[in-house]
């Protein structure tokens, strides 16, 4: 008797402890997480990673003003976007830059991909790369683009 009452709560205990880890072991996706991982595996350099994931008043902030210029006109009305965080190089000569946002929602990827497909079209001197991977759309501007893609789509 006294074992069948130890090998319930033990079997509690366990199911317990398995449905409070569970989430944390669950990957959280992150725009800025993603570009960071892409700065850390690639040689980018001369650049500044910028993020609307950081405080307003940080000098990094990934503001309104950018968002505008980077999804033109309509990037006010993206309410779907959750975050977008980028990686401007500073030097004029390579221009590169990874810009990846998170949408809240898969259903708004064929949008956001058409007003990144705009700014690539400006880009044409150096390979670019627009693609979905779950709910982070990617901008890819740097003359590795094809390496930065086949990593995210295996690695990420």
């Amino acid at each position: 008797m006294m074992k069948k009452i130890f090998l319930k709560r033990c079997a509690c205990f366990l199911l317990l402890a398995f449905f409070l880890f569970l989430p944390s072991c669950e990957q959280e996706q992150s725009s800025l997480a993603a570009v960071r991982d892409l700065s850390l595996n690639f040689p980018l350099k001369y650049g500044v990673i910028y993020s609307d994931e950081f405080e307003e008043e940080d000098e990094k902030y990934f503001s309104d003003e950018m968002k505008l210029l980077i999804l033109g006109a309509n990037a006010v009305k993206y309410d779907y976007i959750v975050s977008v965080s980028g990686y401007f190089s500073r030097d004029r000569v390579s221009g590169e830059e990874i810009i990846v946002i998170l949408l809240d929602d898969r259903s708004h990827r064929a949008e956001i991909s058409y007003a990144l497909y705009r700014r690539a079209a400006k880009k044409q001197d150096i390979p670019t790369r627009v693609f979905c991977n779950d709910d982070l759309v990617f901008f890819i501007c740097s003359g590795n683009a094809e390496q930065i893609e086949e990593y995210i789509k295996t690695k990420m």
